[in-house]
C-alpha cells in the first residue's frame, strides 16, 4: 500500500521516522480520521476546521499545509490504492523533531493512509458501562491527540468483555461518549447529548448532527447528565464519521431499533445506519 509522506506518494515500507520523531517520543500531535472516495472526502471541510483549530492549540504551525491540495492528494492516494467504493483514511500530523518537552521549532510534517472501509454493523447488542478509565476535560480533550493510552485502555477492556461498545465516563461520573464515538439519545421527541465540558471529542458527526436538528427545529440539549439519565432513554444511538448506529441493549436494558428521528438524520446527512 502506498502513502502520503510530506506531500510525496510513497510506499508505506520506504517511510524513514527518526527514532526522535516527536509524535513517537510526546504524543507531540493530531490525527483526522476520514471516510471518502477518489472524487469526494465526506466532511472535508469540517475535517480540516477541527485539524487547524487543533495544530494552533499546540502551537503548531499550518502555513505549510493547504488545504486544496492535501484534499487532492488524498483523492490520488485512493486513486493510486484502488480503493473501491469508500476508503478509510487517516491523517496524521506532528510537530517535527527538536528539544525535549520545550519543542524548539513549530514545522509540521504528516503521514495519510487510505485503505478500504469496513463495514460497521447495524445496531450494537452488547454494551456496557465501563468506570475503570475516566475521561477528563482539558484544553485538547476535544481533539484527537497522538496521546491516545486512556482508549487504548478501553479498547482492551472491551476486547476482554467481547462487547460491542464501552460507555464511559467523566471525572465526575457524567455520561462521557463511548471508545470511539460520541453518544445521543432521545426521550419524548429531545435529543439529549454529553457536552464538551465533559471531556469527549468534538466528532464532526456530531457536529453536524446537532446542526441538522436544530435546522429541523428539533430540541437538543448538551449538557451533563448522569447513568440514569441515559437508562430512562427511549432510544440511543452513536455516531462517528462512519455513521449512526444504534445501540439496543445496555446491560439488559432495552431500546428501540429504530425512530423517525434517525430516519431524518440519514436522509440529511447521507450516512449509511
Amino acid at each position: 500500500m502506498d502513502i502520503i509522506f510530506n506531500g510525496k506518494i510513497i510506499p508505506e515500507d520506504k517511510v524513514n521516522l527518526s527514532v526522535l520523531n516527536r509524535g513517537l517520543n510526546y504524543g507531540d500531535g493530531i490525527f483526522e480520521t476520514m471516510i471518502g472516495t477518489s472524487d469526494e472526502i465526506l466532511f472535508w471541510k469540517d475535517h480540516w476546521e477541527r485539524l487547524t483549530e487543533a495544530l494552533d492549540v499546540l502551537g503548531i504551525s499550518t502555513k505549510e499545509l493547504n488545504a486544496s491540495s492535501i484534499e487532492e492528494e488524498i483523492k490520488e492516494l485512493i486513486r493510486k490504492n484502488k480503493v473501491k467504493d469508500k476508503a478509510r483514511i487517516k491523517f496524521i500530523i506532528w510537530r517535527k523533531e527538536g528539544g525535549l518537552f520545550a519543542p524548539v521549532n513549530n514545522t509540521p510534517e504528516y503521514i495519510i493512509t487510505a485503505a478500504p472501509n469496513l463495514p460497521s454493523p447495524a445496531v450494537k447488542e452488547k454494551v456496557f458501562f465501563y468506570n475503570e478509565v475516566k475521561i477528563s476535560y482539558s484544553i485538547v480533550s476535544r481533539f484527537k491527540t497522538l496521546s491516545s493510552l486512556p482508549y487504548i485502555l478501553i479498547g482492551i477492556a472491551k476486547n476482554k468483555l467481547n462487547a460491542d461498545d464501552l460507555i464511559l465516563f467523566d471525572c465526575d461520573d457524567n455520561i462521557c461518549e463511548t471508545m470511539a464515538c460520541n453518544v445521543f439519545w432521545i426521550k419524548d421527541n429531545v435529543v439529549y447529548t454529553p457536552s464538551l465540558d465533559t471531556g469527549c471529542i468534538e466528532g464532526v458527526m456530531r457536529k453536524n448532527i446537532i446542526e441538522n436538528l436544530q435546522k429541523e427545529n428539533i430540541k437538543i440539549i448538551e449538557g451533563k447528565f448522569k447513568k440514569e439519565e441515559l437508562l430512562k432513554a427511549e432510544f440511543i444511538f452513536t455516531s462517528n464519521v462512519a455513521g449512526i448506529i444504534p445501540i439496543i441493549n445496555i446491560e439488559g436494558n432495552i431500546y428501540q431499533k429504530n425512530i423517525p428521528i434517525l430516519n431524518l438524520l440519514d436522509s440529511k446527512l447521507k450516512i449509511q445506519h
